[in-house]
């Protein structure tokens, strides 16, 4: 698996659509396909239902000695939880509680609807639009949605007044409050020395 940090694009996609919160826009519009499962981190990655198995069980999670693991390696590993007979390998840091049992049952009754093409690759899936792949008009939409100045139409037609790039640049930053002025930087927390 290629570490996604090791690209210089991935960085800057990552500081665009994370501000380090878990209510990233791009994160929350994307999700695996399941082909032979070696991409697909089994806790961290939306691949199976709507949310991370992590958000979802959130306390399987935090007994999990295979945190780490992708989809795959968590089903070659076997049984050695609590559960006998079944393809994944749950191993937990002590024996789980009953009311942690009917959540890893919950978990495994997940697990049994995933479905799986072991000749393909893992692929991203994007979930607006009408169709599964990713597209800038689909991106356009989503941050649309959230944004209520993309859209508007002064948002479009500054980029149609003929001047130098920069200045148009200047302009859209000041119209989204985002110069680096005094007020902007304090509330940043950028102390500014004064001469």
């Amino acid at each position: 698996m290629i570490d996604r940090k090791s690209f210089t694009w991935w960085n800057d996609l990552c500081r665009i659509c994370d501000a380090g919160n878990d209510s990233n826009w791009f994160d929350n519009r994307i999700s695996w396909r399941l082909g032979n499962g070696r991409c697909i981190r089994f806790w961290e990655d939306k691949w199976i239902g709507n949310v991370t198995l992590k958000h979802a069980f959130p306390r399987l999670h935090s007994l999990s000695l295979n945190k780490e693991y992708t989809v795959k390696e968590m089903s070659e590993r076997g049984n050695c939880g609590s559960v006998v007979g079944m393809r994944w390998g749950l191993c937990w840091k002590r024996g789980l509680y009953d009311w942690e049992k009917e959540s890893e049952v919950q978990l495994l009754t997940l697990l049994s609807t995933a479905k799986w093409n072991r000749d393909l690759l893992d692929g991203w899936l994007w979930a607006e639009g009408d169709t599964d792949s990713y597209t800038v008009g689909a991106g356009y939409t989503a941050l649309k949605d959230l944004d209520p100045f993309v859209g508007r139409p002064w948002f479009k037609l500054i980029w149609k007044i003929k001047a130098a790039g920069p200045a148009l640049v200047c302009g859209w930053r000041a119209i989204l409050d985002k110069l680096p002025t005094r007020h902007n930087l304090e509330k940043r927390q950028i102390v500014l020395l004064s001469n």
